[in-house]
This record gives C-alpha cells, sequence and structure tokens, in this order.
C-alpha cells in the first residue's frame, strides 16, 4: 500500500529560500508510487516569486502553482487543502526546509496503524532549528505507537504554551481536511490575515481530529527570518492576533471551561509585549513609529491584557519591554529604547563595513 502525500507551501516573496524548500521536498518523489505532490499557493508577492513558483511547475509534474493577490496565509493554506489530491496533508512555510526522510518516516508511520486497522487524522512530528539540526525544538512527552482517541492532553498544552501552534510540524488526513472545509463552506466569515492564524488554524485542526499520534522523529528545519511576512514589524500584526485570539478564546471554552483562563491571558500578555517589541526595534521613520505605538497602547486588546502578568517561559526581550510598558510614561521608555537600539545596529554595522 502506498501513501500520497500534498505538501502545501504559501508562498509570499520567498525568491530567497524556495530553492532551498523545494530541494528538500523533491528529493523525496518517487514518481512510480505517485507518493508526492507540492503546491506552491503564491499571494501577492512583490518580487520574483512568481515567475520562481511557475518554473517549478513547469519543470516538474508533481508540482502545482496556484497565484492569488495578497489573500494572507490562512487563506493560502486554504487554497492548497482545496486543490489537494494527497492522502495525506504536510505544510511547510517557503522560508524553512524539511529533513530528507519526511515522507518515508510518515509513511513507515501511516503503515504501521494501517496495519492495525487504524488511521490517525494527525500526526505531529518534532523540529529543529535549521543551526542545530540534532536538537528538538520541542520537549513533546507524547508516547509514539499510540493513537489519542482522547485529546486532552493535547488540549491542555495546546492552552499552557505555544509549543503547538506551528502547522508545519503536522500531517493531516484527506478526512480532516474535508470536513474543515465542508464546515468553512457554510461560514460566511472571512479569514484572511498572517499573524496569529497558526494558533487558529491548529486549534480547529485539533478540534476536529478523530484522532492523534506523535511521532518522535526531527522531520523539519525551521529557519528564523524577521524579514518574512510574520516577522519584523507590520502594522496589522497586532489586529491580527486579536481575532485569532477570539476565535481560540471559543475553542479554549469548549475544551476545559475557564481552567486555562488564567494562562491564556498571561500570552496575551505576552503577545502585547512582542507586537510592542516589534514595532519599537524596526527600521521604519521615527515618526510613523510613535504613531503606530501611540494607536496600540490605546487598542482595547492592549489596555485589557498589556498589565497582565507574562508566562514564566516569556523570552527575556519580552520581559524587558514588558517593564518598559508598565512605566510611568511608556511611550517615551518604549522610543528611547527603540532608538538605543538603532543606534547600536547602526555602530554594529560600520564596524563590520570597516572590517
Amino acid at each position: 500500500m502506498s501513501v500520497k502525500f500534498t505538501v502545501i507551501v504559501p508562498v509570499h516573496n520567498g525568491e530567497k529560500y524556495i530553492d532551498d524548500l523545494m530541494g528538500s521536498v523533491l528529493c523525496q518523489v518517487d514518481e512510480e508510487e505517485d507518493n508526492l505532490e507540492v503546491i506552491l499557493v503564491e499571494n501577492g508577492s512583490e518580487d520574483v516569486t512568481p515567475a520562481i513558483c511557475d518554473r517549478y511547475a513547469e519543470e516538474y509534474e508533481c508540482v502545482r502553482a496556484l497565484h492569488f493577490g495578497p489573500i494572507g496565509a490562512y487563506r493560502a493554506r486554504r487554497e492548497g487543502m482545496r486543490a489537494a489530491s494527497g492522502d495525506y496533508l504536510v505544510f511547510a512555510d517557503v522560508d524553512d526546509m524539511v529533513s530528507d526522510k519526511l515522507i518515508d518516516e510518515l509513511t513507515r508511520y501511516i503503515l504501521f496503524f494501517n496495519e492495525r486497522g487504524k488511521r490517525p487524522d494527525v500526526i505531529l512530528y518534532n523540529a529543529a532549528t535549521d543551526d542545530n539540526r540534532d536538537k528538538r525544538m520541542f520537549g513533546f512527552e507524547f508516547e509514539e505507537n499510540k493513537l489519542y482517541s482522547d485529546k486532552t492532553a493535547f488540549y491542555k498544552l495546546m492552552q499552557l504554551n505555544d509549543s503547538l501552534n506551528a502547522l508545519w510540524n503536522k500531517a493531516i488526513s484527506s478526512g480532516l481536511a474535508a470536513r474543515i472545509l465542508e464546515e468553512e463552506s457554510g461560514s460566511h466569515e472571512e479569514k484572511s490575515f498572517n499573524h496569529g492564524e497558526d494558533l487558529l488554524q491548529t486549534a480547529e485542526i485539533l478540534d476536529k481530529a478523530g484522532s492523534i499520534a506523535y511521532l518522535d522523529s526531527i522531520l523539519y528545519y525551521y529557519r528564523e527570518n524577521n524579514s518574512g511576512l510574520t516577522g519584523g514589524y507590520h502594522r496589522d500584526a497586532l489586529e491580527n492576533q486579536v481575532k485569532a485570539w477570539s476565535a481560540f478564546d471559543e475553542y479554549a471554552a469548549k475544551w476545559s471551561g475557564d481552567t486555562y483562563l488564567g494562562l491564556i491571558d498571561e500570552r496575551k500578555t505576552l503577545t502585547c509585549c512582542i507586537s510592542v517589541a516589534k514595532l519599537i526595534y524596526s527600521g521604519i521613520p521615527g515618526g510613523d513609529k510613535k504613531r503606530d505605538l501611540a494607536a496600540i497602547l490605546e487598542d482595547p486588546f492592549y489596555r485589557t491584557y498589556a498589565a497582565g502578568k507574562l508566562p514564566d517561559w516569556a523570552p527575556e526581550e519580552s520581559v524587558f519591554v514588558h517593564k518598559l510598558m508598565m512605566a510611568d510614561k511608556p511611550m517615551k521608555e518604549l522610543l528611547a529604547s527603540g532608538r538605543s537600539f538603532r543606534f547600536r545596529q547602526t555602530i554594529k554595522g560600520l564596524i563590520r563595513r570597516k572590517k
């Protein structure tokens, strides 16, 4: 028995990275088995990415290039799901890479369950950073070779921290994808955003999955990219995050009532810190920075959660920024920190050029 996979890649301004990703995926194609298709969902790129996507589609029979306007990562993944023909769908970001064992390992694991009359709706696996490929990013405590029909442990972890947020370390069955898309077809709500969409989509996947299995292998390589669509500063980031959290609150209430409400609120406080940090340490003009910071400080979501407690696992930068946010004159302190950071970056740049 063979298993066919669809790798769905939302692509926006990916010209610097797409060859690395595609190289890591296409080396796993078995044309005789028809084991793999790749769907590049290009959405509103402003570089030569559209032409690169088309080139891959022309050169490789298993690659399809779909072109949309700037529909956002959420809808791009949805369009990929609609076009997929695989038995299982795998998600990848254009600036990352996959292990050359991804398809073989997933196939082996799916057949392991199939031989026992079982079919996992979701397969969760581990990942590593691209610069440290042997170290697992996540300390998952789930058991291998076990099919979880009771999803309580996954619901709990999803509410405690962000270790389950990403879509790129999950394979989902075509049946689960169909159920998700069928329910969406009856909704009039349009979701088109880039920030926080992983949180929302993963929550939906866990909620609708009939069963989940964990494969304790590093099958994905994450690359830090502050210039990408979800990296750096974007004016709509906080607004998008607010939408995602609002939808997530409904899932959390369904799963656990208000059991983890305090911990979820801590994560919302962290969202405020991250939004502020990306703004004040960005390279946008000072006047724009001051205007956007004033808007964030007056945002209802910010005013509700900014003064709250941060999670114990919050990054040091967020802890530092949170202290500035709680100052008597937060606008002044935050802008000053941003200017200091940009000054240091300028000096470092000058030193590098002299070398």
